[in-house]
């Protein structure tokens, strides 16, 4: 499982994907016999032969064949005109088809202008509409209010009207009083024949009409103040409540004002926020659906040429994948037989990038997934040992398998360059496990995860290798699903199409395997590692596959571990799941992240990677890639990369390479790898 390292004349590259256009059959049995690859015709072992004495030759024979030679040349020049021409159609064609790419991102563009523009008329047309509403409001508010003072005022003038009215009737009473007393002295001084008894009785009879005089005055008056100042205590309990309510709606209209600032606007300004706590737990999402904020722009800063010598058959080539972690990034081209080079990168202390060519000549798909990690480069090799294999009830379909390998490479510590240290091939795979399909290494470069889809009858298995203190690659476990089902040999979940690992965290794709309630095809199986050091299953996560058709064609790593976040991705489907860590220590599904502006050959999701609150997704169909970011407990689609979708993220920065633009030069075969920087208005 060696692989040729060669010598190069380049330096710098990154890239990412792999051979996405495979042909691959799917068997009725549910994922028993997929791969991403087709049958690959041998090429002919070349022949060596003896020289032969040639007869003298005659004058007819000359004159044969000289008239041979010059047709030969005849025919060698028409050939030439012609490829001439058909060169020149090319690069007519091409140059129309940029010129066409051009005109349909600008008319995108306008496009996007043109909605921008509505949603901010629409949003500008709301505030105004509200501000009226409330105006109005506040007019008929004041309008009663207005009513109620005119009611209370009147009310007022009929208690003063009364108040007067009572107040003569207490004179005329007081002034009745007084000549009834008038009268009864005059009475007694006419009759002063009487005893003194009757004396002393009409003097109590005018005390007691004058007692009862005073007592009507008293409780007319408690009487009238109780109803004037029932009425006053009424009205100002009205015109409380009346702006207390006007308060009420001028506070409502600010918030629906504030909601409305935070909705989706070119002009939408972000803020950092939403970031986890010691345990890695965020506060919850509060938007299911990302919102489009682009603000961030891509800078290219270099473009390298990487190249290799030829071995022959890499001279077609049209896949490839990459990846990209601080100061080292790794970018693979492969043909359609699965026949590829690997660039190892590293980055210079003055930014300067070089590279370091490695190969093989045999289909074994070098390089189909690749993964970065401190100082560590890992080359899954899934056709390694590998031969034809026939479909057992229908012969007219087969594919490339093979028993597989993983290739590691490391710095030598002295020259600084990439070597080979190590082949990771476990002894209890299956005969076509296809190990390798699937790789990744963590960020502190301590652990290597390898899927095998293909092992034990295609359910699949997950091998983890550990380095502690440098001191080589052992295996530390080989994990398998939990699921009962998964267990049946009748069943084929696909387990380990895609990992993803750090220190702490492992998860495994099973795109065929079923969830346990719904029932629907694709899971994902969460590990967390334990005091003993192994990785122990702690949930599984439903994420439908949809039909799975193009899930067997697509192998770029399709899961990202992010600070407090889990994302799976499905290319069917054309979406990512995200998955958020809650305080119960659990994982839930919180948002769903789409593009703005796939179109219907879109592939959304064939690969996905990411750094901190940063996710890359892929889209093959339109060969462009989408930043999507985490600010304010919510997912923004922050930029959209049209250079192509063979990208990997590493901070701010971006590589990528296109293996469709690598060429046979010579004697030598390569092509450019550029690098980006992010420039975001807030990141």
């Amino acid at each position: 499982a060696a692989v040729d390292k060669v010598p190069n004349g380049s330096e710098t590259a990154t890239a990412d994907d792999k051979p996405a256009e495979r042909s691959s059959t799917s068997s009725a049995s549910g994922g028993k016999f997929r791969s991403g690859w087709s049958s690959t015709p041998k090429v002919p072992k070349q022949q060596n032969f003896l020289p032969v004495v040639q007869p003298k030759e005659s004058d007819l024979q000359r004159k044969r064949r000289e008239a041979k030679e010059e047709a030969a040349r005849l025919a060698a020049k028409e050939e030439e005109e012609e490829a001439k021409l058909k060169e020149e159609a090319r690069l007519k064609a091409e140059k129309e088809a940029e010129e066409e790419a051009a005109r349909k991102k600008e008319e995108v563009g306008r496009l996007e202008r043109e909605r921008i523009a509505r949603e901010e008329e629409a949003f500008e047309a709301r505030r105004l509409q509200r501000e009226k509403e409330a105006e109005e409001a506040t007019a008929a508010k004041q309008a009663e209010l207005d009513r109620l003072d005119a009611e209370a005022a009147a009310k007022r003038a009929e208690l003063e009207q009364l108040e007067q009215e009572r107040v003569e009737h207490s004179r005329a009473l007081a002034a009745a009083a007084a000549a009834s007393a008038a009268a009864s002295a005059a009475a007694q001084q006419n009759t002063a024949a009487k005893n003194g008894d009757d004396l002393q009785n009409a003097e109590e009879g005018v005390a007691v009409t004058a007692v009862e005089q005073e007592r009507i005055e008293e409780t007319e008056t408690k009487e009238s103040w109780w109803e004037l100042n029932k009425c006053k205590c009424s009205s100002l309990l009205l015109l409380l409540l009346l702006i207390g309510a006007a308060i009420g709606l001028a506070v409502g209209l600010s918030k629906d004002d504030d909601d409305e600032s935070t909705k989706p606007s070119a002009a939408a300004a972000g803020g950092g926020g939403g970031g986890p706590n010691s345990e890695g737990v965020r506060p919850p999402t509060e938007s299911f659906v990302p919102i489009v904020e682009r603000t961030c722009e891509f800078r290219k800063t270099t473009t390298i040429n990487v190249d290799s010598i030829s071995n022959g058959v890499n001279n077609r080539m049209y896949g490839g994948i990459s990846d990209f972690e601080g100061n080292a990034a790794a970018v693979m081209s492969c043909n359609e037989y699965g026949i590829g080079a690997l660039w190892a990168m590293s980055r210079s202390t003055r930014g300067a990038w070089k590279a370091t060519p490695f190969q093989t000549a045999e289909e074994d798909h070098f390089g189909w997934d690749i993964a970065v990690g401190n100082g560590v480069i890992v080359a899954g090799v899934p056709a390694y040992q590998g031969e034809t294999v026939y479909h057992p009830t229908n012969p007219s379909f087969n594919w490339w398998d093979g028993k597989g390998a993983a290739i590691v490479l490391g710095k030598d510590s002295s020259s600084g360059e990439w070597e080979q240290v190590d082949v990771l091939m476990p002894e209890d795979v299956d005969r076509h496990a296809a190990f390798g399909i699937s790789v990744d290494v963590s960020a502190s470069g301590r652990y290597i995860a390898a899927g095998a889809w293909h092992d034990r009858n295609s359910r699949g298995s997950v091998y983890i290798y550990s380095n502690n203190n440098n001191s080589g690659w052992t295996q530390l476990q080989k994990l398998t699903p939990s699921y009962y089902k998964s267990q049946s040999p009748s069943f084929h979940g696909n387990y380990g199409h895609t990992v993803a690992i750090n220190d702490d965290m492992l998860a495994v794709k099973a795109p065929f395997d079923l969830d346990r309630v719904g029932g629907d095809r694709g899971v994902v199986y969460l590990y967390k590692r334990g005091s003993n050091g192994l990785f122990e299953e702690t949930q599984r996560l439903s994420a439908p596959e949809g039909d799975g058709e193009q899930t067997e064609t697509y192998h770029s790593p399709q899961i990202a571990l992010l600070n407090g976040f889990v994302l799976v991705s499905t290319t069917e489907l054309r979406k990512v799941y995200v998955f958020q860590l809650m305080s119960s220590g659990k994982y839930e599904k919180t948002a769903e992240l789409t593009p703005s502006d796939s179109n219907y050959g879109s592939t959304f999701g064939v690969k996905i990677g990411g750094q901190g609150n940063n996710v890359l997704v892929a889209d093959r169909g339109d060969d462009s890639s989408y930043l999507f970011t985490y600010e304010n407990r919510v997912w923004k689609e922050k930029a959209k990369f049209d250079e192509g979708y063979h990208a990997s993220i590493s901070g701010n920065s971006i590589v990528v390479h296109s293996p469709l633009a690598f060429r046979q030069n010579g004697n030598n075969y390569g092509g450019p790898v550029s690098f980006y920087d992010l420039d975001c208005e807030v990141l």
